[in-house]
């Protein structure tokens, strides 16, 4: 009796263990599945938060776009995860991009075009329509377009500066002038020519649009403004003069985050467009403490906020570059007749009518 006691006890004993054992491994199981899923739905979750990385001039515009997106948390809600290079200058974006360590910049849809010709392509979406304008010394004597006969015209951007181009057209079509041969023409950066032609050493100075603001702000005139020189040339429908540039192999394969990324930066450009306040949140970026500068600024931004993107906008772009390869030929155009057809960027936010 005494042995089978023990051996039932024996028994009782094992089968406690045993249960034990598959009790602790079920939660040992339990435990790790449960992380396994903790694990995966967090690299789910990071793995959608998509990284795009932005070129940007230091000290330019776009900074002011992406300050918006920053404070509003606007790229959260597009779940895009945005990483901004500051870079010194225009060459540098064009070769942070080409090289790979950006994936988008803001650039000029004709250097994009141009690429075509050395085998690299590259897409374009709009970002600014804002032009160039041709600014008056305050004691230049100029009144009308053939009194720059002669004068000092201070120009930004190079020879190849869509504007600069589009004012010979201008000039060669309702004045029977060559600015080039028929006024003293000096290329600077932006600044400079401010400065000089409010010292008086230039009568005229065609500068991108918010170097001209501030010449504005400083009672300085405009001639004859973008829009009429465009009118004039048979160009009635707004064309984007930037835009958001990027590599097109890399476009079709990050489609959905680079739509993301421009439905965000279209939101922060809403923002610009009607709310005044987002202005005064800008003043460390644009170092304006002025009022009636930051107005002409605000203004001159909102002017150029693209409103639509469709066939008839491409058109018109099509448009333009042809007056631009008729006036400066393979300077600007180099081998291309027409814009190529991956150029543009059709996905997008933008309505098309």
């Amino acid at each position: 009796m005494r042995w089978q006691l023990h051996s039932l006890f024996s028994l009782l004993h094992f089968s406690w263990r045993l249960w034990a054992f598959w009790i602790l491994f079920a939660l040992c199981a339990l435990t790790v599945a449960t992380a396994a899923d903790r694990t995966y739905a967090d690299s789910k979750s990071k793995t959608n938060i998509d990284t795009i990385k932005v070129g940007v001039l230091q000290f330019g515009t776009v900074r002011w776009e992406l300050d918006v997106i920053e404070r509003h948390h606007i790229a959260a809600e597009h779940n895009v995860n945005i990483q901004v290079t500051p870079l010194a200058s225009n060459q540098a974006t064009l070769t942070a991009l080409q090289s790979g360590a950006v994936d988008i910049i803001v650039a000029d849809w004709i250097w994009a075009a141009r690429q075509y010709d050395f085998g690299r392509e590259f897409s374009f979406y709009p970002y600014s329509s804002s032009a160039a304008s041709l600014m008056l010394a305050a004691d230049s004597g100029i009144e009308s377009f053939a009194d720059l006969k002669g004068k000092k015209i201070g120009v930004a951007g190079g020879p190849v500066n869509k504007s600069w181009i589009l004012y010979q057209a201008y000039a060669r079509k309702h004045h029977q002038m060559n600015l080039q041969q028929d006024a003293v023409i000096n290329f600077a950066a932006p600044p400079i020519l401010n400065e000089l032609v409010l010292k008086g050493e230039l009568d005229a100075v065609i500068n991108f649009w918010h170097f001209s603001a501030r010449l504005e702000q400083r009672g300085l005139k405009q001639l004859v403004a973008m829009d009429q020189v465009l009118a004039s040339l048979g160009i009635t429908t707004p064309t984007p003069v930037l835009g958001w540039v990027f590599k097109t192999d890399w476009a079709e394969q990050h489609a959905d985050v680079l739509n993301r990324f421009i439905a965000a930066s279209y939101q922060a450009r809403q923002r610009l467009l009607v709310n005044d306040q987002e202005w005064q949140q800008l003043t460390p970026l644009t170092s304006v403490n002025n009022a009636q500068l930051r107005d002409l600024l605000r203004d001159g931004y909102r002017a150029g906020i693209p409103r639509q993107w469709g066939p008839e906008q491409r058109s018109a772009t099509q448009q333009l570059f042809n007056v631009l390869r008729n006036e400066a030929g393979a300077d600007l155009a180099g081998q291309l007749t027409e814009l190529p057809g991956t150029l543009f960027w059709k996905n997008s936010v933008l309505p098309a009518q």
